[in-house]
């Protein structure tokens, strides 16, 4: 049966995706389970429905019908709430296996659509999504921290993310697989664009460190996303000293001589935004960085309108 054709309510589905449904093997009549095994527990070896006597309470998930179900949803652009508080309590009452697969779940319907991200933090989650990324298992750390970054993107769930799960967002930062350490530096940005407060309160957590390390060492997208977070967080000027202190100096230096596709640009957008304060100046000269920025221009290898802003703040001695 196409999942079009089915003709049902909004209502009814939500009740439907509440459930987890299973067959009694011996009839093959459908239950949600649960109930099912209350009745039993009762005393009672019988079908609820047709009240026939059973040889065995034998009882099988019903994936036809649950799969039906989940083909209607997508049909449909429907992510019933119910569904969400379901996964969000896994997240925090489940075994190991229910938080890997509820954060996977959680991971998709968060990317499918903005509406979903604010169930998904109306529903609480987004405290449990970021206690997830402490999980020793890689994989769920990895979907967590990708739900928090759909989140992230989504103006009306961003809020939520509040200040105290930087922490979390942090360790990911520093102890993830790679895939999960760009995640947490995009979302690191997305936060710090909120309010001079983030920027604040992300500076004083270590993030700047581990940015800086992600940008000498991180993948392609890893140092993008490094140097993009970098970028906005250096509109304090206590953040470069951070990341100046934490060695992003020396780094810019070899991804300026390095030439890697992609990343010049951000790398000499950051240079430039440091020579603007005469302190963090005198750490690029004292690195012969200066030089190799201006060969870079004149190479014509990238054009940032930054730099034509304030070439007179920038000399060469």
């Amino acid at each position: 049966m196409s999942p079009d054709r089915i003709v049902i309510s909004s209502n009814e589905m939500e009740f439907l995706t509440l459930r987890m449904l299973f067959l009694l093997v011996e009839l093959l009549n459908t239950y949600e389970r649960t109930c099912i095994e209350k009745w039993f527990a009762a005393g009672h070896l019988t079908c609820p429905k047709t009240k026939q006597k059973l040889s065995s309470a034998a009882l099988t998930p019903n994936f036809v019908l649950s799969n039906l179900i989940d083909r209607w949803c997508e049909a449909n652009g429907k992510e019933p709430r119910a569904r969400i508080d379901i996964l969000v309590n896994k997240l925090n009452f489940g075994n190991h296996e229910d938080v890997q697969s509820a954060a996977g779940v959680l991971r998709l319907i968060a990317k499918h659509n903005t509406e979903n991200c604010v169930r998904i933090a109306e529903a609480g989650g987004i405290p449990y999504l970021a206690s997830s990324l402490y999980n020793s298992n890689l994989l769920t750390q990895k979907d967590a921290v990708a739900a928090l970054l759909s989140l992230s993107i989504s103006e009306d769930s961003r809020g939520s993310i509040v200040t105290s799960m930087v922490d979390s967002i942090v360790h990911v930062l520093g102890q993830g697989s790679m895939e999960a350490r760009e995640d947490a530096a995009a979302i690191l940005f997305r936060l710090s664009d909120e309010n001079d407060e983030n920027k604040v309160t992300i500076g004083k957590t270590g993030a700047i460190e581990e940015l800086v390390t992600l940008l000498s060492e991180g993948s392609q997208r890893g140092k993008k996303e490094g140097a993009i977070a970098l970028l906005n967080l250096f509109k304090l000027q206590e953040n470069q000293a951070w990341a100046v202190l934490a060695g992003v100096v020396p780094t810019l230096k070899r991804l300026l001589t390095e030439l890697e596709r992609g990343i010049v640009d951000f790398a000499l957008c950051i240079v430039v935004t440091l020579a603007s304060h005469s302190e963090w100046k005198e750490a690029i000269e004292a690195a012969d960085a200066l030089p190799v920025m201006v060969e870079v221009i004149e190479r014509g290898q990238i054009v940032v309108k930054m730099v034509k802003r304030q070439k007179d703040i920038i000399t060469i001695g």
